[in-house]
């Protein structure tokens, strides 16, 4: 295994297609440093160059930074997994597979995980980025923080545990959603879409759960609650809250507290209010 300490790579392609090698405290400034490389460790590095590592594989870095130029570092990527750092770029995880990220910061990174597939964030948080999932596929989020607008835009296989999302237009035109024990937080939520299941949550949400075929929210409370449910499909939701409307939801069971205003024309719809 080649080694490397304390090294700066300031040139473009500096080590292309590198194998088993181990670098500490070193800083690469140069585009696609590492591209296609493949079986690496990265211990206390930084990473400032764009694409750095695209189309790489089987690469672990443990209490490393990647700042804002490193656009793009892990673009069509496999198996990388990053512990105890900071990515701090946009844009990182573009098309990649197979992405494991733990106790990790990522403060600005926009459209870091589109058309990713298999990715695994867990002890993390990820801050103000911009339609992050969008059209991605397999993702696991536990006891973390995600914030952002249109984080999970067409979606598919997400699960979400015990974790806190905020952001409006989330979940838009997802399938297979997941979320238990969390607290989701945004207006226009869960806007088409397929097969969405909430289980244990608390929601603050208005003009949300639109045109949903088949939606399940177990033991839930929604903050807020204004124009839910119009044009969803084989609904059945427990909420543990009052609300202020229901909107032309088209058939399923809903039980709630009390509602302020229900619209229903549709007879496939039962709601059942429970006023304490």
């Amino acid at each position: 295994m080649a080694s490397y300490f304390n090294r700066r790579f300031e040139e473009n392609c500096a080590l292309p297609k590198e194998r088993d090698a181990y670098f500490e405290s070193s800083v690469f400034l140069g585009a696609k440093a590492l591209s296609q490389a493949e079986e690496c460790e990265f211990t206390d590095c930084q990473i400032q160059g764009q694409e750095s590592f695209i189309g790489a594989k089987s690469l672990y870095f443990g209490s490393s930074f990647l700042v804002g130029s490193a656009n793009g570092s892990f673009r069509n990527a496999q198996d990388i997994k990053c512990e105890h750092g900071e990515l701090n770029a946009s844009s990182l995880f573009g098309e990649a597979e197979g992405i494991h990220i733990h106790d990790c910061a990522l403060p600005r990174c926009d459209s870091s995980f589109l058309k990713a597939r298999n990715v695994d964030i867990a002890d993390s948080e990820i801050g103000e980025g911009k339609e992050l999932f969008r059209e991605s596929e397999g993702i696991s989020i536990n006891h973390s923080e995600v914030k952002g607008n249109g984080l999970f835009d067409s979606a598919r296989k997400v699960v979400i545990k015990e974790s806190l999302v905020y952001g409006d237009g989330g979940f838009k035109n997802c399938h297979d959603v997941e979320i238990h024990n969390s607290y989701i937080a945004g207006d226009n939520l869960f806007l088409g879409g397929e097969n969405i299941t909430l289980n244990h949550c608390q929601i603050k949400c208005d003009s949300s759960f639109h045109d949903v075929k088949t939606l399940c929210l177990i033991d839930c409370r929604i903050d807020g609650g204004e124009g839910l449910f119009t044009g969803c499909e084989n609904i059945d939701a427990e909420i543990h809250s009052d609300l202020q409307s229901i909107v032309n939801p088209k058939s399923g069971k809903i039980e709630c507290g009390k509602v302020a205003e229900l619209i229903c024309d549709s007879l496939e719809v039962e709601v059942i209010v429970h006023e304490e």
